[in-house]
């Protein structure tokens, strides 16, 4: 749970940050964070494969649920991007 709430903390400050001095508009800024967090998941995902840095003994549910959150991460990043690009209003607030 500490996880997830150091996360979001670090997504929050990013986006805005990205907002600001992007001069974009936060549903944009949030959207390269999905894609941030998507593709740091993929860099990574080798660490919890057996013998990894995550999974040295090779549990095979360290690795399924890896992928699943990776498979998730996508989704969310795919579903906001759409968001993104279908709706042009949410476009119009920014920093």
């Amino acid at each position: 749970m500490r996880q997830v709430l150091i996360f979001s903390i670090w997504a929050l400050i990013l986006t805005l940050l990205i907002s600001y001095f992007g001069e974009v508009s936060l549903a944009f800024s949030f959207a390269c964070v999905t894609v941030f967090a998507s593709v740091g998941h993929l860099i990574s995902l080798d660490d919890d494969f057996k013998g990894g840095w995550g999974n040295p003994e090779g549990d095979r549910s360290i690795v399924l649920k890896s992928i699943l959150e990776l498979v998730a991460k996508i989704a969310f990043s795919v579903l906001t991007w759409w968001v993104v690009l279908s709706f042009p209003s949410v476009n119009q607030y920014g920093i």
